[in-house]
């Protein structure tokens, strides 16, 4: 049964039928093959608003795979984000983090940290997000421009919200020139 459905899976991949081939690959087990298949597909089933098949996608594989896919945890701490759970997205956000961190991958733990300051803008905790934005551009160290607009943007909307509006127009304006 097991072979059959990877099998089925493979032929899915092939055929550009990616939510049946990671369908295929959960029905299997095959915990690796699937999270390698869901982080091709993630970021455009995050953006057109798949949250629930992401959410049990990533849900159904074991801690010991996210933790090689950290990638995963940063998507699982977004779907937590948008869901309104900040406990569990700074969970996942802190691993997602941690497993960057541990594979050397600088960029990823910028991103992250960048998520982390929007759950912590979402919570008031605006001196919180500058100080993670802060740490996010200093690791990324231009590296990342993805990571650098969303540090300016937050830390832009923090200064305004707080009454700082020229540091917040600088922000905003920074994040714009590096788009």
């Amino acid at each position: 049964y097991r072979r059959l459905r990877i099998r089925q899976a493979e032929l899915m991949l092939h055929q550009g039928h990616w939510p049946q081939a990671i369908e295929s690959y959960l029905a299997a087990q095959a915990h690796d093959a699937a999270a390698n298949a869901v982080e091709i597909v993630v970021q455009d089933a995050f953006d057109a608003g798949q949250w629930n098949i992401l959410h049990d996608w990533i849900g159904a594989l074991p801690y010991a795979v996210l933790e090689d896919h950290p990638r995963l945890l940063l998507f699982q701490g977004k779907l937590h984000t948008e869901a309104g759970n900040p406990a569990e997205a700074m969970a996942s956000l802190a691993r997602a983090r941690q497993s960057y961190l541990r594979q050397g991958d600088a960029i990823g733990g910028a991103r992250t940290l960048v998520q982390q300051a929007v759950v912590e803008r979402h919570q008031g905790r605006r001196n919180d997000v500058i100080e993670h934005c802060q740490m996010a551009l200093d690791m990324a160290a231009g590296r990342d421009s993805l990571a650098a607009i969303s540090a300016h943007r937050n830390m832009g909307i923090c200064h305004v919200l707080e009454g700082r509006l020229p540091e917040g127009l600088a922000e905003m304006s920074q994040a714009l020139q590096i788009a």
